[in-house]
C-alpha cells in the first residue's frame, strides 16, 4: 500500500483538483487571511507559484507570507512534506516581498530558458508522470541560503541541498532542500558538529512544459496517493447507444428539474424567513443598524411614515398619521437600563417654541432604546429607571422599549390590527413608558 494513500493533502495557488483534501488560492488566501488552514494539519503541501503574479505581491501578501514562513519552519520538523512548483524569482521593492517569501530559506531563481538536461535525472525515479512533461526550462537555481530561518532544536543550522534534476551547465531545476541543525564542541585546534538532525525536506520542482499547470497537479496527486485517473469518454462515445440508457437519461432530467423546482421554492422560503426574523435584531444591535430596524418596522410593517432627522439632530423624524405632526426619535441600544442622558438630549430638541407649537398630538417626543441588548430576553432588567420616567411624563416624552416594539410586530404579522392601531395611537399621545396590551 502507498505510505501516502492515506495522508491529507493541501493544494495552495490551484483548485479544483478532487484527490487533495483542501484547495485553496492565492486570491483566498490573500483577502481571506482568516480562512487560511493551519498548514501543520496536512502532510503534504503543494505550493504552486506558477498562479502567484507579481500583482498579487503586496501588504496583505507579505502578512500571509509571513505567517507561512513561520508555521513551514516549525512543521518542517515534524510530519509535514512540501512540494513547490517553481517559477523565476520576483521581487517587489516597494514592499520588500519576493514570490518565495513564504519560505524560510532565500531562494534565487534565474530567469534563463533552454531545452538541454543534464545526465542527473532522479526526479523521474520520484514522480515519472509528472517529469514526462517537462521538455524545457525556463529558470534555474541561483543561489539558496539560511535566509530567515529560525532555529527550532540546535546551536547552528545549515542548508542541504541535493540535486534532482540538472540541465546541460549543472544548474538546479528540480532539487530537495532540508536543513540540519547542530551543536558544537571545540576540540583543540578544531570545531566539531555533534547531535545532528535533520529537518524534513522542500522539493522543488520546475513547471511542466507539455500539459497545464492544474493537469501536472493531478499527476502528483495520482502518484502521491498511488491511485489512477479513470479516462474520459470522448464526445464522440455519446452517439454510441447502450439498451437502457436513453430511459435513465430521461429519469436523469425529470429528477434535474424536480431538483431545480425546489432549489426555486427553498430559496423563496429562506428569503421569506430572512425577512422575518430580521426584526430580532431589535432585540440584539444599536447604533446605526438599530435605527434602520426600527425605522423599517415603523415604515413597512407598522404603517407609520419615519424620515431622517435633520444632520447632527436626532436619529429620525416620526409622523403622526392622525395630526400629521413631525416628532423627532432618539434611538439607541444600551447594556443596561437606558440612560437619562438619552432622554436629555431628545428633551434638547425641544427648545424651539416654533417647532413645539407644530406638534398637535400628546407626546413631543419619542425615546425607543434596547435595554440590556448583551442579555437574553427573559432575564432583562427595567427598560427604563423610575427617574427617566417620571421625567419623561413631565418633558411630554414617550418611552418605548424596543421589547414592547417586537410584540407589536409579532401582533401585526398574525393580524390582530385593533391593538396595532391602539398601540400607534398610545405612541404618540401617552407621555412616559408605553405597552404593548397583548
Amino acid at each position: 500500500m502507498n505510505l501516502y494513500t492515506e495522508k491529507k493533502i493541501l493544494v495552495i495557488g490551484s483548485i479544483n483538483h478532487p484527490l487533495a483534501d483542501k484547495c485553496i488560492s492565492w486570491k483566498e488566501m490573500k483577502s481571506l487571511p482568516d480562512k487560511i488552514p493551519y498548514l501543520g494539519d496536512f502532510h503534504i503541501l503543494i505550493i504552486n507559484l506558477q498562479t502567484l503574479l507579481e500583482s498579487d505581491l503586496d501588504e496583505k501578501m507579505k502578512k500571509v507570507f509571513d505567517k507561512m514562513r513561520e508555521e513551514i519552519n516549525e512543521i518542517i520538523w515534524a510530519n509535514t512534506s512540501i512540494i513547490c512548483i517553481t517559477a523565476p524569482t520576483i521581487i517587489k521593492m516597494e514592499y520588500s516581498i519576493s514570490n518565495y517569501d513564504w519560505c524560510p530559506f532565500n531562494l534565487y531563481f534565474t530567469k534563463k530558458e533552454g531545452e538541454s538536461f543534464g545526465k542527473e535525472d532522479r526526479l523521474t525515479e520520484i514522480f515519472p508522470k509528472y517529469s514526462k512533461h517537462i521538455k524545457k526550462w525556463s529558470h534555474f537555481l541561483e543561489k539558496c541560503d539560511l535566509g530567515k530561518y529560525k532555529l527550532q532544536k540546535r546551536e547552528y543550522a545549515k542548508i542541504l541541498i541535493t540535486s534532482l534534476l540538472t540541465n546541460l551547465a549543472n544548474k538546479r531545476l528540480a532539487f530537495a532542500v532540508r536543513c540540519e541543525e547542530y551543536d558544537t564542541v571545540v576540540y583543540v585546534l578544531r570545531k566539531e558538529k555533534i547531535n545532528k538532525i535533520r529537518s524534513q525536506s522542500i522539493l522543488f520542482l520546475p513547471p511542466t512544459t507539455e500539459i497545464s499547470i492544474e493537469e501536472a497537479i493531478d499527476y502528483l496527486l495520482e502518484e502521491i496517493r498511488g491511485v489512477t485517473k479513470e479516462s474520459v469518454l470522448p464526445k464522440w462515445a455519446e452517439n454510441i447507444k447502450i439498451y437502457g440508457e436513453e430511459e435513465l437519461l430521461k429519469k436523469i432530467k425529470e429528477v434535474e428539474e424536480s431538483i431545480r423546482k425546489l432549489e426555486n421554492e427553498l430559496e423563496k422560503y429562506k428569503l421569506e424567513l430572512s425577512e422575518l426574523v430580521k426584526f430580532k435584531k431589535l432585540l440584539t444591535t444599536n447604533g446605526e443598524e438599530l435605527e434602520n430596524i426600527v425605522e423599517e418596522t415603523f415604515n413597512k410593517l407598522l404603517g407609520v411614515e419615519v424620515k431622517n432627522g435633520p444632520k447632527g439632530k436626532e436619529d429620525k423624524i416620526i409622523i403622526d398619521p392622525d395630526t400629521n405632526s413631525e416628532i423627532p426619535v432618539e434611538i439607541t441600544g444600551a447594556t443596561y437600563s437606558i440612560p437619562e442622558r438619552k432622554l436629555n438630549q431628545l428633551i434638547g430638541r425641544l427648545v424651539d417654541e416654533e417647532r413645539i407649537e407644530k406638534i398637535k398630538c400628546g407626546c413631543r417626543g419619542i425615546l425607543i432604546g434596547n435595554h440590556y441588548k448583551e442579555i437574553e430576553l427573559k432575564e432583562r432588567g427595567r427598560p427604563f429607571e423610575p427617574e427617566v420616567i417620571k421625567k419623561a411624563e413631565v418633558s411630554k416624552i414617550c418611552l418605548l422599549s424596543t421589547s414592547e416594539l417586537l410584540k407589536a410586530v409579532n401582533a401585526k404579522l398574525s393580524g390582530e390590527e385593533d391593538k396595532i392601531k391602539k398601540f400607534i395611537k398610545a405612541i404618540f399621545n401617552t407621555p412616559g413608558e408605553i405597552l404593548f396590551e397583548e
